[in-house]
């Protein structure tokens, strides 16, 4: 079964985390992610380079951030890359409060 929550629109999507408290950094992550995805908040797959140059900050920061959106309930990854040209594919979610 689909969870409401698990299934925003990217619009209702960036109003709630805009007002999330979280730190900064996540913060400013989560909302350029959202610039990659579809209306319906999914299929978001920027490279981990594109994203640090981006952000002005080295791939492993964006991936430590990354992950901390994982496990706050803010995205999923809804499928894993299978070869090194591809990249990890993601979708919006909101946290279960």
């Amino acid at each position: 079964m689909t969870n409401a929550n698990d299934a925003p629109t990217r619009r209702h999507w960036e109003h709630a985390i805009r007002d999330a408290e979280m730190k900064p950094e996540h913060k400013l992550l989560g909302l350029i992610l959202a610039t990659y995805a579809n209306h319906d908040g999914t299929n978001i797959r920027p490279g981990d380079e594109r994203l640090a140059t981006a952000l002005n900050v080295s791939r492993r920061t964006i991936i430590r951030h990354r992950q901390a959106l994982i496990e706050m309930g803010w995205i999923r990854r809804t499928r894993v890359r299978r070869s090194m040209s591809q990249t990890d594919t993601y979708r919006l979610t909101l946290p279960d409060c």
